[in-house]
C-alpha cells in the first residue's frame, strides 16, 4: 500500500486494527494468527471499507510486523525513525502498541515469518522436532535480548549526562547551605551584642549610655525575631530537600553496588 493512497478512513481502520491485535495478543493471550484473522474479520463489518481494502490493510499490518521482526537485532528506539518514514501512517501510540504485540509473541513472530510449518515437514525426527522448536526460540530471545542491550546502552549514556546534572545540583545545594551557615552566624553574632548590652545595662543601672543602647536594641530585637523565624523555616526546608536527595542518591548507589558485584 502506498502512503498516499491511505487516506482518513484506512487510517483509522489501521488504528483500529492495531488496537484489536494487541487486545487479542497482549491482553487475551491469543496467538498472532489467530489475532490478525479475528480483527480482519471486525474490519469486514466497516460499510466505510471494501472488501479489498479490509484485504489490503491486513497485509499491510502483516508486512510491518515482518520489518519489525527483521530488524529485531536492532535498536527499537534506533530503528524506529526510519520505520516512521517508510510508514508515515505509524504515530507514536501506534509504535507502541505494534511494540508490545511484537515483544509479547516474539516466538509466534519468528514462526509466523519463517514458516516454520514449511521448515518441520523436512524434519524426519520426532525428536529434531522439539529441538529446532527450541532453536527457533531461542533465536527469538537473543534477537531480543541484543535489541535490549542496545537500547540500554542508549539509556546508560542518558544516564551519565543526567548524572552530571545532579553533580551540578549537589554542587549548588552545598553552596547555598555555606550561605545560610554564614547568615545564621551573623545573626549570631548580633545577638550576643545585644545580650552583652543587656547585661551591662543590668549591672550598671545608673548608666545612660547603657541604658540608651539597650532602648536603641529593643526595635533590632523584633527584627532579629523575624530573621530567626526565617532561617528556621528556610532550614527546615533545606533539611528535607538534603533528606530527601541523599535517600535517593544512597539507593541509586546501593542498586549500582549490586548490579556490579
Amino acid at each position: 500500500m502506498r502512503i498516499e493512497e491511505m487516506n482518513k478512513d484506512l487510517k483509522q481502520a489501521y488504528q483500529t486494527m492495531v488496537d484489536t491485535v494487541e487486545d487479542l495478543v497482549v491482553n487475551q493471550g491469543e496467538n498472532l494468527q489467530q489475532a490478525l484473522h479475528t480483527a480482519e474479520e471486525q474490519l469486514s463489518e466497516w460499510k466505510e471499507l471494501s472488501q479489498a481494502e479490509v484485504e489490503e490493510i491486513t497485509t499491510e499490518l502483516k508486512h510491518d510486523f515482518k520489518k519489525l521482526d527483521e530488524n529485531l537485532n536492532e535498536s527499537r528506539e534506533a530503528y524506529k525513525e526510519e520505520f516512521k518514514k517508510e510508514a508515515a501512517y505509524v504515530t507514536d501510540s501506534v509504535w507502541s502498541k505494534l511494540l508490545a504485540i511484537m515483544n509479547t509473541n516474539t516466538a509466534q513472530l519468528i514462526a509466523f515469518e519463517k514458516n516454520l510449518k514449511d521448515r518441520v515437514d523436512a524434519i524426519k525426527s520426532d525428536d529434531h522436532l522439539t529441538e529446532h522448536q527450541e532453536h527457533t526460540q531461542w533465536d527469538s530471545e537473543h534477537a531480543l535480548w541484543r535489541a535490549e542491550i542496545a537500547l540500554w546502552k542508549k539509556e546508560h549514556a542518558e544516564a551519565l549526562d543526567k548524572l552530571h546534572t545532579i553533580e551540578t545540583a549537589i554542587d549548588q545545594h552545598s553552596q547555598l547551605l555555606d550561605e545560610h551557615a554564614q547568615a545564621i552566624t551573623a545573626h549570631e553574632a548580633r545577638e550576643h551584642e545585644h545580650e552583652e548590652t543587656m547585661a551591662k545595662a543590668e549591672k550598671d543601672p545608673t548608666s545612660h549610655v547603657f541604658e540608651v543602647k539597650d532602648e536603641a536594641k529593643v526595635a533590632v530585637h523584633e527584627q532579629e525575631k523575624q530573621e530567626h523565624q526565617q532561617h528556621a523555616e528556610l532550614h527546615d526546608t533545606m533539611r528535607k530537600h538534603h533528606f530527601a536527595m541523599m535517600s535517593l542518591v544512597n539507593k541509586l548507589y546501593k542498586e549500582t553496588r549490586q548490579a556490579t558485584h
